[in-house]
């Protein structure tokens, strides 16, 4: 974090509002340390030193979504606000773009993961991340994402290890797929 006066750290953020054509939103729900109950907020975060605010909205996209490929569009809201996170009190200022991306709908059934980099920083090949989960996630979606959590703890994880396992369609355990390559490999 950039700057910290008498506990207050102040940064700078990225964010994008992601819009189908058919114009559904994408926002994500998270928690913050310690509990407490969920808000919804543009996809987005911090910026690294020296990165600029296209630099920090693309790296954090990459790093959340996987979305790489796309036109930041100009900025269209900034805002400045101050919050509890954890342990810290953070001063942000938010600069917010429009992002247009085609819809996606799975091909089949299936198992979607959403984890964040303090699981992605221990096993970041997709491949390695299925074969800790599968097939296991198909039928026990929370079990395999505790599992995925321990793994990342058991490397060295101290904290942001987030694993989501989604089966799809909602409802319906997936058709086992393919063996998935060996974690690691």
């Amino acid at each position: 974090m950039p700057t910290s006066e008498a506990g207050l750290v102040h940064r700078q953020a990225a964010r994008a509002l992601i819009l189908t054509p058919d114009h559904h939103l994408l926002l994500c729900r998270i928690h913050a340390p310690g509990g407490g109950p969920g808000f919804w907020i543009a996809p987005g975060g911090g910026l690294e030193p020296g990165e600029t605010q296209d630099e920090g909205l693309r790296r954090e996209l990459q790093e959340e979504l996987g979305l790489s490929d796309f036109e930041a569009g100009p900025v269209v809201w900034r805002r400045h606000h101050t919050f509890d996170w954890g342990e810290r009190r953070i001063s942000q200022k938010e600069e917010y773009r429009v992002v247009h991306v085609e819809r996606f709908e799975p091909p089949g059934a299936g198992v979607l993961l959403l984890c964040s980099d303090g699981l992605w920083n221990y096993q970041p090949e997709a491949a390695g991340l299925a074969g800790l989960a599968m097939p296991a996630a198909q039928t026990d979606p929370l079990g395999s994402a505790q599992a995925l959590v321990k793994f990342a703890i058991e490397a060295g994880g101290r904290d942001n290890i987030t694993a989501v396992l989604i089966p799809f369609p909602p409802g319906t355990p997936a058709e086992p797929g393919p063996e998935p390559a060996e974690a690691g490999a």
